[in-house]
């Protein structure tokens, strides 16, 4: 069984065709690009995904004999508008905009944050698809009153044009808000949560069943793809839970860390539940009938990103040096050669603000304890050693949540291309990392396992036996010894930060 996966992230898209036996056989990818403006505003271009699918998907379809079906997963808590076809009708607000807070008809009230905490399993959110809506009202009036559109995450905006009619599940469309997820499966609006959203059925797709195919490759996204037409395609997933399931955690016996553009630890358990100081919630998931632990750590591998780019190969009056092939290569050498602590250079990843375990829009991230003598193989171990603090502390919230401990910390996203970010994890977690093969490619996995499940090819109890492990990482005693202080410290300063930041005009 041969499956094509889409995998849509926030930096990117990437295409694979994947097998039953989780091999990746061919691959494709190319960058999404994100329009950042005034007040946070982050937005994309539904049709660039798209035309990107399209190029990636062709250039893949010649190279294997057959394809037996298309499974797609997406990045959430991001609003677009589409058509009757699925065809885009608005900008894309992203996940990391907050503009709708001020304009969410549930802001200040008290009573619908428990209902929604009750039946969703978190509370109205200021990035949540509801704000979101009324941002792209707000912006973009034709909207208003339209009677032939409807506004979806990004992974059901991807399935409803392969289908040709707008479709959603139980899971795709978390984002919403606007379903009871205390039944598992349902397919259904809750009508009380769309009266005081002020959303009605025709505002959003329709639900159908998360465990079964929801139809056929229609004859436009067929030639766009250069697949038959009618391949059986199924469900759109959210991406974390597909990095769960292609790093094997789907039982609370197994917790991974997954690191792409953003951080988060994931699990499964049989049973749903909320854990609001830390912002850890569970989703229902199509894994057997479970709920998938959310436990958003947020920013992650950009960081890096934005320090190389940004910051240390910045095209600007100061360099005119383009962006080497190789910057991620030499990053990591150059942090290498700085000893654990980076000489006490601390970065604190919080660059859009805080999720899991701590959640504050204010914070913002930074260098902190920086002298005369620090180097910039100091700043760069920083930033890697400051994503892997921040997993860190949301590792003990996880733990407890899923009542099972973490005794080898399984790594997957592109950020596991990396085995020196994997030895600073081993020693800043203090337990074996088993760093997993082809890394960047582990949501595109993990939806071609799962829609091997589904379609019967698979058993769940199959899944963990299908995930190859590159290399596994161990501790340095010494250096676990010394992160255990530093990550103490990191948490610490979190709340003192939040304070400061919240009196400063912030970046989007």
């Amino acid at each position: 069984m041969k499956v094509v996966s889409i995998d849509l992230g926030t930096s990117g898209v990437k295409v694979a065709v994947v097998d039953h036996t989780g091999r990746v056989l061919a691959s494709a990818s190319e960058p999404i690009p994100t329009v950042t403006g005034p007040d946070g505003a982050a937005e994309q271009d539904a049709q660039g995904w798209w035309d990107a699918i399209g190029r990636c998907t062709r250039g893949l379809a010649g190279r294997v004999d057959r394809i037996d079906a298309v499974a797609v997963t997406a990045q959430y808590f991001s609003t677009v508008a589409i058509g009757p076809d699925g065809t885009p009708r608005s900008r894309v607000v992203l996940w990391m905009d907050h503009r709708g807070g001020p304009l969410h008809p549930l802001d200040g009230d008290g009573e619908a944050f428990f209902l929604w905490l009750d039946r969703h399993g978190l509370p109205p959110l200021s990035n949540d698809g509801i704000a979101h809506i009324a941002l792209l009202r707000s912006l973009e009036p034709q909207l208003v009153g339209a009677t032939d559109v409807v506004f979806v995450e990004p992974v059901d905006a991807v399935v409803s044009r392969l289908l040709g009619r707008p479709v959603a599940t139980q899971n795709s469309a978390f984002g919403s808000m606007a379903i009871d997820n205390r039944v598992h499966g349902s397919t259904s609006y809750d009508d009380e949560m769309l009266e005081r959203a002020g959303l009605t059925t025709a505002m959003l797709p329709t639900l159908v069943p998360m465990d079964a195919s929801v139809g056929g490759l229609c004859a436009a996204a067929a030639e766009h793809l250069g697949i038959p037409a009618g391949t059986p395609l199924l469900p759109g997933t959210l991406d974390s839970i597909t990095s769960a399931v292609g790093t094997g955690a789907v039982s609370p016996d197994v917790i991974s860390l997954v690191i792409g553009t953003t951080s988060v630890i994931v699990s499964h358990v049989p049973e749903r539940s909320a854990d609001l100081d830390h912002a850890i919630g569970a989703v229902p998931s199509p894994v057997d009938g479970s709920y998938f632990v959310m436990a958003e750590n947020g920013v992650g591998g950009k960081a890096l990103d934005v320090a190389l780019r940004q910051w240390f190969l910045a095209e600007d009056t100061l360099s005119d040096v383009p962006f080497p092939a190789d910057a991620f290569e030499r990053a990591e050498r150059l942090a290498g050669s700085a000893p654990a602590g980076a000489n006490g250079a601390m970065f604190f990843p919080w660059l859009a603000g805080s999720i899991s375990p701590a959640p504050n829009d204010d914070v913002r991230g930074g260098f902190t304890n920086l002298g005369l003598t620090t180097t910039r193989a100091d700043l760069l171990r920083a930033v890697y050693e400051g994503v892997a603090f921040n997993a860190r502390w949301l590792l003990g919230p996880v733990e407890q949540f899923t009542g099972r401990p973490c005794d080898v910390l399984r790594f997957g996203g592109g950020a596991a291309r990396s085995p020196f970010w994997a030895d600073v994890l081993a020693s800043v977690t203090n337990r074996p990392v088993l760093r997993l093969a082809d890394a960047p490619y582990t949501n595109a996995r993990g939806a071609a396992l799962l829609a091997a499940v589904q379609l019967g090819e698979l058993a769940w109890s199959d899944l963990l036996g299908l995930v190859p492990v590159e290399q596994v990482h161990e501790p340095v005693a010494a250096d676990a010894e010394r992160y255990a202080e530093l990550g103490a410290r990191f948490a610490e300063h979190h709340a003192t930060l939040a304070d400061f930041h919240r009196t400063l005009p912030q970046h989007p």
